[in-house]
């Protein structure tokens, strides 16, 4: 283990070909350096602090405290943690959960098996498809991203387009709202 006697932490296991490491800027080009030198490929990540490390840990306290001032509603469907790679009850301590994943590894590939069980689909909500990409890489189901940040809907069409065959109701009003358009069956 390339991290091992450093000040480096697992940040990240996003696949099995792709882990992340935080910790002090100087450790990180030293670990960059050492694992090019053995023939990995290594990036640097475009953060700005040592996120999912103890080095954080005071945004653990302050998160701690702003979250005993909102409510948390029970949770209802399937949701499995990143933090500990299980599917989590209803009753759950969601504030637990939040705090610690503020310093503890994101055990992303884990979780997206547990969740590809009985799945027919991922689909990536936000901007991009980073996460499209990794979880390609490790699991049969298909993942598709919605790019909610892309200049076009490709990728909301997409994902729509991928859903219905499999079920999912699809309401297509919404998409010509406010635009000219000629009825259609």
């Amino acid at each position: 283990m390339l991290i091992q006697g450093t000040s480096l932490v697992i940040a990240c296991l996003n696949s099995p070909a792709s882990t992340v490491v935080s910790g002090e800027a100087g450790a990180i080009s030293e670990l960059l350096a050492l694992a090019r030198a053995r023939g990995f490929v290594a990036d640097r990540l475009p953060v700005t602090h040592a996120f999912h490390s103890p080095m954080v840990r005071p945004v653990a306290s302050a998160l701690a405290a702003h979250l005993q001032t909102g409510c948390f509603s029970q949770l209802r469907g399937n949701v499995i943690s990143t933090v500990t790679a299980e599917p989590l009850t209803p009753d759950a301590d969601l504030r637990s959960l939040l705090c610690r994943q503020i310093t503890q590894p994101v055990h992303f590939c884990e979780a997206v098996r547990q969740a590809a069980s009985g799945l027919d689909l991922f689909v990536e909500v936000g901007p991009g498809r980073t996460l499209t990409d990794i979880v390609s890489e490790f699991v049969d189901v298909p993942a598709m991203a919605l790019d909610s940040g892309g200049g076009s809907l490709r990728g909301l069409l997409g994902v729509a387009g991928a859903a219905f065959p499999l079920g999912a109701a699809i309401d297509r009003r919404f998409l010509f709202e406010g635009r000219f358009a000629r009825p259609f069956d």
